[in-house]
């Protein structure tokens, strides 16, 4: 218990909204607190003990006002202090994390490249040569370790800026159209520097900016071709190459071969850049028997168009030397860094390349942490006075500049709230009163303004709170009570409708308009009155209502009470014309309420069958054509009608009767047919009513096209004949029978043997839909899978993995396998080949003893050659999958093939 209220204790002291004596929030609260600002709880807490608040050990009620403001200072202060050492450590923290992916990527590629006696050594040194290439030090080393810039290694798709300086084997290309035409006229650069057009003067062009050389070709063409400006044009078709030798402190110093469209930028892009100490504003472009040109890439930063003053010659060098000023800055500036200084630059510089301030950075007081002297100082620096008189604080190598968020909440704000048109915080003005608060946010007409309450927040951190009449306020701006408001002042107004017992009346149910209005004790309102107000009375509404009357002192005791409601509203002085009371909730019945709905029903043969409200002058004929009349197939003689036989205390009976209607639908027996509550009217269908049914037969019969069934079990037979029989090209053992009826889809048949006996099983009764297509003759027989040729010639022979050959009578898949495909191939498995026929059957190979009895193949067929299985799939379970053998039919086809035992005998051997 002394935990939590010192934790509460903390939290209500901290926060700005809080104050000692009224701690709001909870310990839980106060948790998330913290966490939302990213603190953390303990090392908190350890900052303030080591300053001599333990905030746990407090007890709230035994400090003074003095120890109070202490405690608040210290809080204050600690919490400023880790806010700004926030960012700088979730930086760190991120470094931290990369690094250790990095580790970790490394030793799993190392375990399997290095022997385990050269592992933990190898690592350590392949972690550092990634982490250098990886982690940037120096703001700047991040644009090559992020690979933001790239070396250029295919200028065909680059246009050359206006500063490339040309050189040899460069190659120009020059258009002329209008009066002259030359058509894409090619020129390179030649070891002279020059180029040379045909029948004209060689133009000088080595050395020379691309813009300017344009300039240049262009009149020297002009002496032998005519043409306007816009009809001439230059363009660099092949840049040359260069060798660049980038040296220093650089990830991978070398000699690079690149196209000359390259900038140093980009050179050095190609040797990974400057490595983790080397320089970012002092790089040395080299260049035999000229001064050396500088390169900073903080300009380069600021302005990426800086990058074409810096385009390489031949054999130039690039020079990275070690950074020398490296300083760092951190806390509250918009990327907190590592930065490389020039020798003249300082603080101010710093800042500006850093993003400058954030909006809640602390000028006043930023701390430099300096090595000088062998010793550690720290300096303080006012930086809002060195913007204010435009000077500087000169840095040394090594500074370390912190700068902390303002610690201190603004207080320069008063509040108004409740019974206000703009509630909430207003800007505390000098000598700034209560009434010039009130002008700010405009009073409600409900504010209560005969008593308010002025909220202070004491320097002690106690609060007071002061009664005020704000009429007197308003009407005598100079009365004593007019406060000059203090920061963090709060004025409330309350509403005078919090002190007024409101009430309310509903009424509802058969009344035009129902309502529910405010009420109150001390109205004088009628029932008469009341229904008046909701719109009078309904046509439907019954004679008798109710009220229902809650205690006003205890509204869970109800009071019913029945009245007329004709007498009341007819006759104002009747007693049940009563007076209402607050609370009070009317009651209109209505008529419908004591009336039950019957309803008949019509279904069958009817086009909108369903439900239909009942009335004593329902007929059958009017619920007939409520069902939009009878359809095409029904039976109008056969109408039955069930009904509900009701009697009084007994059980309920059915009874049917069955009726004729006319094409009218009248009964012409007996009249109008009157109807009951719940009858069912059943509209039978004539039997045996079916529409015709239709099938296709495509391909080569001699009038394809679509039939119609002539019953319902015409056969398939009957149906080719009535088309005209097959035609000389057909392919009869090819036919197939596709179904839609209940997406049975394709069924497999033998049209062969229907041609020779009508009362073969493969003679279909054909039904709704179907599809019978006869094809043209095949005379070829398709092999495809495992087989070898696929693996000999796989692109010779193959089209689409598959083999086209001529058909053989008589053969077995075996003899295509072995005499077109080249064989089973490594993959393949004898067991599983397979033949497809042309009417969709498909006949796998059996076992014969040791041997494989391998399927019939007609023409047209298709060989399929399947994959072995997985070698990991277990023998057992093979075998139980294996289909049992029909030894019979397999002993019963190899005879009729062989013709005898002893050629039975003798085919297994050539097998």
């Amino acid at each position: 218990m002394k935990k939590g209220l010192g934790f509460l204790f903390f939290i209500f002291v901290f926060c700005v909204n809080l104050v000692a004596q009224v701690p709001f929030f909870t310990e839980e609260q106060a948790r998330q607190e913290l966490e939302r600002r990213g603190l953390d709880e303990n090392e908190f807490n350890t900052r303030l003990q080591e300053k001599g608040v333990d905030l746990y050990s407090l007890n709230p009620e035994e400090l003074s006002p003095f120890e109070i403001e202490r405690i608040q200072q210290v809080v204050q202060e600690t919490l400023a202090e880790m806010e700004s050492e926030k960012d700088f450590d979730i930086e760190t923290t991120v470094e931290e994390e990369v690094t250790d992916e990095l580790e970790e990527e490394v030793d799993e590629q190392l375990e399997k490249e290095v022997k385990e006696g050269l592992a933990e050594e190898a690592a350590e040194e392949k972690v550092e040569e990634i982490v250098e290439k990886t982690i940037s030090e120096i703001y700047g080393h991040q644009l090559f370790r992020d690979q933001q810039i790239e070396p250029l290694l295919d200028p065909s798709n680059t246009a050359p800026p206006d500063s490339y300086i040309l050189g040899v084997g460069d190659q120009i290309i020059v258009s002329i159209w209008g009066t002259s035409v030359l058509q894409n006229g090619k020129y390179e650069i030649d070891s002279e520097g020059y180029i040379r057009p045909a029948q004209m003067r060689p133009i000088f062009l080595k050395g020379i900016a691309y813009k300017k050389a344009k300039e240049i070709i262009r009149s020297g063409f002009r002496q032998r071709y005519r043409f306007l400006p816009e009809q001439f044009d230059v363009t660099l078709d092949f840049s040359r190459t260069i060798n660049v030798n980038i040296i220093g402190e650089v990830i991978d110093p070398d000699t690079y071969t690149l196209p000359a469209l390259n900038t140093a930028i980009n050179a050095l892009a190609a040797s990974g850049g400057p490595n983790n100490i080397g320089s970012v504003r002092n790089i040395q472009i080299v260049r035999s028997g000229e001064e050396p040109k500088f390169l900073d890439l903080y300009e380069f930063l600021q302005n990426p168009a800086k990058q074409d003053d810096y385009f390489l010659q031949n054999n130039d060098h690039v020079y990275v030397p070690v950074a020398e000023k490296i300083v760092e800055i951190q806390g509250a500036v918009k990327r907190p860094f590592k930065y490389e200084l020039l020798k003249e630059e300082n603080l101010i510089e710093l800042i500006d390349f850093a993003g400058g301030l954030v909006d809640s950075a602390y000028q006043s007081n930023i701390q430099v942490e300096r090595f000088q002297n062998d010793e550690r100082q720290i300096l303080d620096v006012n930086l809002k006075r060195l913007y204010d008189n435009n000077g500087n604080f000169p840095l040394l190598k090594g500074d370390k500049i912190s700068i902390r968020t303002i610690p201190k909440p603004y207080e320069n704000f008063v509040t108004i709230e409740g019974e206000v048109l703009i509630p909430g915080k207003f800007q505390l003005t000098q000598k700034m009163r209560i009434n010039d608060l009130v002008e700010k946010a405009v009073l409600r007409r409900e504010a209560k303004t005969d008593r308010v309450f002025l909220k202070r927040f004491e320097a002690d951190s106690t609060v007071q709170y002061f009664p005020l009449n704000l009429d007197s306020i308003i009407n005598f701006p100079a009365i004593q009570t007019n406060m000059q408001l203090q920061p963090r002042d709060v004025l409330m107004i309350g509403s005078k409708s919090i002190e007024a017992d409101k009430g309310t009346v509903t009424i509802r149910g058969a009344v035009r308009a129902p309502i529910e209005m405010p009420f109150d004790l001390g109205q004088d309102l009628k029932l008469e009155e009341a229904i008046t107000l909701a719109g009078g009375l309904h046509p439907e509404a019954y004679p008798i209502g109710y009220l229902k009357r809650k205690n006003p002192n205890n509204k869970e005791q109800l009071e019913w009470r029945r009245f007329n409601v004709i007498e009341a509203v007819s006759n104002p002085t009747s007693e049940d014309n009563f007076t209402l009371m607050p609370y009070d909730t009317i009651e209109i019945l209505a008529n419908p309420t004591f009336t039950d709905q019957y309803q008949v029903r019509v279904a069958g043969a009817v086009r909108n069958g369903g439900d239909f409200q009942y009335d004593e002058t329902l007929t059958l004929k009017d619920v007939l054509t409520l069902a939009g009349g009878l359809k095409l197939e029904a039976a109008s003689n056969q109408i039955e009608i069930f009904r509900l036989v009701m009697r009084e205390n007994q059980p309920t009976q059915t009874n049917v009767a069955t009726v004729e209607v006319d094409e009218d639908f009248n009964v012409p027996i007996g009249g109008e047919f009157p109807l009951a509550p719940f009858d069912l009217i059943v509209v039978r269908s004539v039997p045996d009513f079916e529409m015709f049914q239709t099938i296709n037969i495509n391909g080569e019969v001699l009038y394809p096209g679509t039939y119609a069934l002539l019953d319902k079990n015409e056969r398939l037979l009957s149906v080719i004949e009535r088309a005209g029989g097959l035609t000389e090209e057909a392919f009869p053992p090819g036919a197939t029978l596709y179904r839609q009826l209940d997406s049975i889809g394709y069924v497999v048949m033998e049209l062969d043997e229907v041609l020779k006996d009508k009362d073969s099983r493969y003679n279909f009764i054909l039904k709704e839909g179907d599809i019978v297509a006869i094809p043209k003759k095949e005379d070829l027989v398709t092999i495809q899978g495992e087989i070898r040729a696929r693996e000999l010639y796989p692109d010779k022979y193959l089209s689409n993995g598959r083999i086209n050959t001529a058909y053989h009578s008589g053969k077995r898949a075996s003899f295509y396998i072995n005499r077109y495909a080249a064989g089973v191939g490594e993959n393949g498995k004898r067991g599983l080949v397979t033949v497809e026929h042309p009417n969709g059957r498909i006949v796998k190979t059996t076992d014969l003893l040791a041997f494989k009895i391998y399927p019939k193949v007609q023409k047209g067929s298709i060989i399929n050659v399947g994959k072995k299985p997985p070698k990991d799939l277990d023998r057992e379970q093979r075998e139980l999958e294996r289909e049992p053998v029909d030894w019979g039919r397999v002993l019963a086809d190899s005879i009729g093939q062989a013709g005898s035992i002893i050629s039975l005998i003798l085919l297994i051997q050539r097998l």
